[in-house]
C-alpha cells in the first residue's frame, strides 16, 4: 500500500463528514472484499465544491476536465 499526503478542503463541515463517510465506505468495501456499486450526489450549488491541495508545496492540485454530461466519465472504479 503506498500513502499520500492530502489537503482536502470543503464548503464546512457536513460536507467534509460526507466526504469522510464515503472514504469509510470505501475503505470498509475493500476490507472485507466486498464489490458493490455506491451512488454519490452531488449538490450542483457550489457547497458540493472540493478543493484539494498538496500539504508540503501548498498547491491545488489540478484535477482533470470533466463532462457531467459523459455517463462514462463519470464511472470510477477503485482497486482491480
Amino acid at each position: 500500500m503506498k500513502c499520500y499526503n492530502l489537503k482536502v478542503c470543503a464548503h464546512g463541515d457536513a460536507e467534509m463528514a460526507a466526504f469522510v463517510r464515503l472514504c469509510g465506505i470505501i475503505s470498509g468495501l475493500g476490507r472485507h472484499g466486498a464489490s458493490r456499486d455506491i451512488t454519490v450526489s452531488v449538490d450542483g450549488d457550489g457547497t458540493g465544491r472540493m478543493r484539494f491541495f498538496d500539504p508540503v508545496e501548498d498547491v491545488e492540485i489540478e484535477l482533470p476536465n470533466f463532462n457531467a454530461d459523459d455517463k462514462e466519465w463519470l464511472k470510477v472504479s477503485i482497486g482491480e
